[in-house]
């Protein structure tokens, strides 16, 4: 399979652009916090050519998908028997806290957040 045709299975949903916080369970987190380069209106990011040049935590989908980062209704998940599905900050509330806490006053419109530790 060419890289076009793996390119056409992203759904363009943005959300493997946003934080992960591995938590003390193993399990993987995605924040509501954008990755500074991604367009939270197109959902697109700004600097894709580039990005794993530019940004060293940016990883290719299969990558991700090895490692649990992706949510799971992607296409790239969904063929990795027995993926394990990270979870969505929206699903789990209780972990809100530990999101403002790593990134102090950050929200899915306020794109460029950094992680303060």
């Amino acid at each position: 399979m060419s890289a076009d045709d793996r390119e056409n299975w992203c759904l363009r949903c943005g959300r493997c652009c946003h934080e992960k916080i591995r938590l003390d369970d193993e399990r993987v987190l995605i924040t509501d916090v954008p990755c500074e380069h991604l367009d939270v209106m197109t959902k697109l990011c700004r600097i894709y050519a580039n990005r794993s040049h530019l940004v060293g935590r940016c990883q290719s989908a299969a990558a991700s998908a090895k490692v649990g980062a992706l949510p799971g209704d992607c296409p790239y998940a969904m063929v990795v028997k027995g993926y394990p599905a990270p979870l969505m900050l929206a699903d789990h509330p209780e972990h809100a806290e530990l999101v403002e806490e790593l990134y102090p006053g950050c929200s899915r419109v306020a794109a460029g957040c950094r992680r303060s530790r």
